[in-house]
């Protein structure tokens, strides 16, 4: 074994250790203080399947990297480096850099692993990541809190060649731009943990990389995971979600552009896109979703480049999953237990639902309309169950073939007494008009957002034959007005304008 510290001497004439470096062997330490200024240089370095244990110590280094390309690929200038098979640990301690390319944790190398406990990283400028490895390097993080503030700085990183980073109860907030709470070429797990980027997006993935976060709350300023294609992989992406939150503040939730990606959402998991969509599908992509055991709302939406060239999705709801909000050219599968709730016009690819549609009685049980169609292509082989027919949904509104035309309003339970109501103006702005044309018992009126949240009731005395009701307050859009007597129910629409 082989160590050598190098020095300096202090204002009393002492010497003080400014970085270690190790070559084979094993050696433990605690309580040590190296701070290294010096460019392109390390404050802790263990090659040549060297065996490193540190504890209760800061390492820090003020110095630059005068190649971001070998920070990014080496990890020239990092804080703290292991390569070539070697072992570091290091628990309760203090990793800081504050020069370019001062990755704060690196491994590199099949066999270089550094596990970290109880520690806080902090980089400061940029190409400075909180971990990082290359070519199957290693990087296992418990409680462990990674700040960085330049830009090209993500939290949790694998590149060049891959490898593996795993995260528990760790906390991870970044603020450049393109800097990205995880950065996964390789493999990137976290349980238990809160990642978060002030400037990029939460996570992004290569086409090949692999992103599983478990009980996790995922932020990004812009879209919660991205995948796109850097390289000539053709490999899809891999992001399981289990449990937690995503919330993108200025984007989509699965944001997929020029890669092949499996995505997959479960155990309760829960979204805060702020567009609306879930997952957004560019022209150029292939994906494929599945939500299993969730109730989510949001949107499911493939982009077109042209009327004939889009993107490909397949979605799946399975295990009691819920969906509300519109899908656009995807795919679908729903199983026996799953449900879809329609906020908006629909156009699907293929269906595939055996369980809710009843092709003899021409009914879909389980997508509930609330008045708003699904379109599907009778032209497509996947189709073909569907014999080019049109079927009701429950609430209203129909799943039909693209230009077809739907007659299921979404009148149910309508008694004679109840068929000669009249609603105007519609749309309306303040008040809306109902005309039963007979006097009525006691009826009960309710004003639903599509969603079927209600937003009013009120009783009208017996004998009335007409009435108002005030909708000023009420934001723009589509309503649902449920009158409900003795005589029946009618269930109609209405547009607040």
């Amino acid at each position: 074994m082989l160590a050598v510290c190098f020095v300096f001497c202090n204002n009393n004439g002492a010497k003080a250790q400014t970085y270690y470096s190790q070559s084979g062997g094993t050696v433990s330490q605690t309580g040590k203080t190296y701070t290294e200024a010096g460019n392109d240089t390390s404050g802790v370095y263990v090659t040549d399947a060297g065996v490193y244990t540190l504890a209760n110590s800061t390492v820090s280094t003020t110095g630059v990297s005068t190649s971001s390309d070998s920070s990014s690929q080496y990890g020239l200038n990092a804080v703290v480096l292991a390569n070539l098979g070697s072992s570091i640990t290091i628990s309760g301690s203090l990793i800081s850099g504050t020069g370019t390319g001062a990755n704060a944790a690196y491994a590199t190398g099949a066999g270089s692993i550094i596990n970290l406990t109880d520690d806080t990283l902090s980089t400061k400028t940029g190409y400075s990541h909180g971990v990082d490895v290359t070519y199957t390097g290693t990087v296992k993080l418990k409680n462990v809190v990674i700040t960085t503030l330049g830009n090209n700085s993500s939290g949790m990183a694998t590149d060049f060649g891959g490898g593996t980073v795993t995260d528990s109860g760790g906390t991870v907030t970044v603020s450049g731009v393109q800097s990205a709470g995880i950065y996964s070429t390789g493999l990137i797990t976290a349980v238990n943990a809160a990642i978060k980027s002030n400037g990029d997006d939460g996570g992004v993935t290569d086409a090949g990389g692999t992103i599983t976060i478990t009980n996790t709350t995922l932020t990004g300023a812009i879209h919660s995971i991205m995948v796109h294609n850097t390289t000539p992989v053709t490999t899809p992406a891999e992001i399981t979600v289990i449990g937690g939150a995503m919330i993108a503040t200025g984007g989509d939730c699965f944001h997929i552009t020029g890669a092949p990606a499996t995505l997959t959402l479960k155990a309760g998991a829960t979204v805060s896109p702020s567009t609306g969509n879930i997952i957004y599908v560019d022209s150029a992509s292939t994906a494929t979703f599945i939500a299993d055991g969730e109730t989510v709302t949001g949107n499911i939406y493939t982009d077109s480049f042209s009327a004939t060239v889009y993107g490909s999705l397949s979605s799946t709801l399975e295990n009691s999953t819920v969906l509300t909000g519109t899908i656009t050219r995807s795919s679908l599968t729903i199983d026996a237990t799953s449900e879809w709730k329609l906020n908006g016009t629909s156009y699907i690819e293929t269906l595939t639902d055996a369980t809710g549609v009843n092709t003899a009685t021409l009914t879909v049980s389980n997508i509930t309309g609330n008045g708003y169609n699904v379109y599907y292509h009778s032209g497509l082989s996947g189709n073909s169950w569907l014999d080019g027919k049109t079927y009701s949904l429950t609430g209203g509104g129909c799943l039909l073939p693209v230009g077809a035309t739907c007659t299921n309003t979404g009148v149910n339970e309508v008694a004679q007494g109840l068929r000669d109501i009249k609603i105007y103006p519609n749309p309306a702005n303040d008040g809306l008009n109902i005309s039963f044309g007979t006097p009525q018992e006691s009826t009960i009126i309710k004003v639903m957002g599509i969603d079927g949240k209600i937003w009013s009731t009120c009783t009208i005395t017996t004998g009335a034959t007409e009435t108002s009701i005030n909708i000023r307050d009420l934001a723009d859009g589509l309503y649902i007005l449920v009158v409900e007597s003795g005589n029946g129910k009618q269930i109609m629409k209405f547009t607040k304008d």
